[in-house]
């Protein structure tokens, strides 16, 4: 899977990009309707994959480049963004189940609701939606690179919407500037890391953001090539619930916080990252990117070792 050359966009200013979802996706507005993908939403995504692209930078150097490529207060960045749905759908409810037992409910807790608040309604697998990234003239070649790296590593890695680090809201690339993207396999991960993650990563006691590392692991288990992406989901649920179970509840931390009875007030994401994705057979495949670094500055006992019966559980490689 080689870099998708800029000379193949038409006007040399803009990169499209189509989008499948994978797993029903869990975005709402105000009121937790499904209602579309907004521009805000795709680009939180896409500074958050910078980010993790780039993780050679100190969090100073990373802050400049970011406001310059993004925009801030100071000024609009080097890009405008748009997104369009490809397709009308009817919003749903009915997925996870309200089971606390199964283990895609135990995935989206907070999903399914309670006697308070009903089932959050979520935009439907299936679905297609266009991303395009209309570059000013300020933005440079090296601009361009950078972004649609972040374009695909959010493609490829990311999901979008709530509970999206447990494989809700799952997406993948399947067309860029005009040119189809295959699925992924552990070959090809391999081959886009390899070309694409500067040379020079720093490891995870280093690093001050969520970021590729020395440390980081991804895993295509062989044991997760299901049918329909509920069995795929519910696959990488089990594994992930089995493997949790088996750690102290004080050492779980590691998959985030609040976490309770432990601590409550602090909030960290999980630096594991799961999302189901379509193979070119048409199976769904479960996809795990762990990228571990400093925890939280006022949170001291998490053991990233915690990971490691995971990361053992589905045969996980190093990123680089």
């Amino acid at each position: 899977m080689p870099r998708l050359p800029l000379d193949k966009v038409p006007d040399g200013n803009t990169i499209s990009a189509t989008f499948e979802i994978i797993t029903p996706m869990f975005l709402g507005d105000a009121d937790q309707k499904a209602t579309a993908i907004r521009p805000t939403s795709i680009k939180g995504a896409l500074r958050f994959w910078w980010r993790a692209m780039n993780g050679n930078l100190s969090l100073t150097e990373l802050a400049k480049e970011e406001a310059r490529l993004f925009g801030s207060t100071d000024g609009g960045g080097v890009f405008s963004l748009s997104v369009s749905s490809l397709g009308k759908f009817q919003a749903q409810t009915d997925w996870p189940p309200a089971d606390p037992n199964a283990s895609s409910s135990y995935m989206g807790y907070g999903l399914t609701g309670d006697r308070q608040n009903p089932h959050r309604e979520y935009i439907p697998a299936g679905m297609f939606f266009e991303v395009a990234i209309h570059f000013h003239n300020s933005a440079t070649k090296k601009d361009k690179t950078s972004l649609q790296s972040a374009l695909e590593a959010f493609g490829f890695f990311g999901s979008l919407g709530s509970r999206a680090r447990r494989g809700f809201g799952s997406i993948q690339l399947t067309q860029c500037n005009g040119i189809k993207v295959n699925a992924l396999t552990s070959k090809s991960i391999k081959q886009w890391l390899n070309n694409n993650l500067p040379n020079n990563l720093k490891n995870k006691t280093q690093l001050e953001y969520t970021a590729f590392s020395t440390d980081s692991y991804f895993a295509l288990p062989d044991s997760i090539n299901e049918k329909d992406y509920k069995s795929a989901h519910s696959k990488i649920g089990s594994a992930y619930k089995s493997v949790r179970a088996s750690i102290p509840t004080k050492q779980r931390s590691v998959f985030g916080l609040p976490l309770k009875n432990v601590n409550e007030s602090l909030r960290r994401a999980s630096p594991v990252f799961f999302k189901v994705i379509k193979s070119d057979k048409g199976t769904f495949q479960g996809l795990i990117l762990f990228m571990p670094s400093q925890f939280h500055p006022d949170f001291s006992s998490a053991d990233f070792q915690m990971v490691e019966p995971l990361l053992k559980t589905i045969k996980a490689e190093k990123c680089a």
